[in-house]
């Protein structure tokens, strides 16, 4: 961590914080009335790190969950609160303690913020119509067996899926812009996806 004016200090304090052998996914910060906290996720873990305020002394990361998050799986409110994605649900993450959980199974590959709504995608799957045809897809392979991303906006208030769709192939970034939501495929292609709201 860097503390100070870069432009003008001549020797900024930094320090390291953390140090581990696994991967960290996910950075952010959030602010109290009394401390400013950097969230510090990994594979592993997720930790808070009381950057500035009451408290400060405290030398080193405090363990917030025993379970980590994937790379792309996090993303922040501008509350400050933390909304984590795992295979099992979605896990929100306040200054102190664990929130809110909603259970939303199947595998997922990001998180990110569209207006009041929280949009998860998932890793392509084989598209497939029947046991039949799965067995045959994993079998043989067809080549006309199109990968599908599947991509969930939900509104979590009001514990509903706002909208459910698909692309086909993976997705590389998924962003919101001028009030709508554009997905970025491995392909390249940039799309507007077609939200019914």
């Amino acid at each position: 961590m860097i503390r100070g004016e870069l432009a003008t200090a001549r020797n900024p304090k930094q320090r390291i914080i953390y140090e581990s052998g696994e991967p960290i996914t996910a950075l952010g910060f959030t602010e109290t009335a009394k401390q400013t906290l950097l969230f510090i996720v990994s594979t592993n873990k997720i930790m808070t790190y009381i950057t500035v305020g009451k408290g400060q002394k405290i030398n080193s990361p405090q363990l917030l969950d025993a379970l980590g998050c994937a790379w792309g799986c996090v993303t922040f409110r501008e509350d400050g609160e933390m909304i984590a994605v795992r295979d099992d649900g979605i896990y929100m993450y306040g200054a102190e303690s664990r929130g809110a959980v909603y259970a939303l199974e199947g595998k997922k590959s990001s998180v990110t913020l569209f207006k009041e709504y929280i949009v998860v995608t998932s890793p392509p799957t084989i598209e497939t119509k029947g046991i039949r045809s799965a067995i045959a897809n994993v079998l043989s392979r067809s080549p006309d067996a199109a990968e599908q991303s599947k991509i969930s906006i939900l509104d979590i208030e009001n514990k509903f899926i706002v909208h459910s769709g698909s692309v086909t192939g993976g997705i590389k970034e998924i962003f919101s812009s001028w009030g709508s939501l554009y997905v970025i495929t491995t392909d390249g292609e940039v799309s507007l996806f077609p939200c019914l709201f």
